[in-house]
């Protein structure tokens, strides 16, 4: 989990218990489409992902295809 992460939650569980790969809130299993589309791996937590260059990025791509 990036620093940014651990100090955002302040007194709050970091890192809560969840089953595999997560944003600390959302598991990576639950994220996909039904369809088949390219899938990446961001590695950010769930408050900085949607801001994070490399999301921004792939959403842009995926709104252009």
């Amino acid at each position: 989990m990036p620093d940014r992460c651990r100090e955002q939650s302040q007194g709050k569980q970091a890192e809560p218990i969840l089953d595999g790969d997560d944003d600390g809130v959302t598991e990576v299993d639950e994220t996909f489409l039904s369809t088949d589309v390219p899938v990446i791996k961001v590695e950010d937590c769930h408050t900085y992902i949607s801001y994070n260059e490399e999301t921004v990025r792939a959403v842009i791509w995926f709104l252009k295809d």
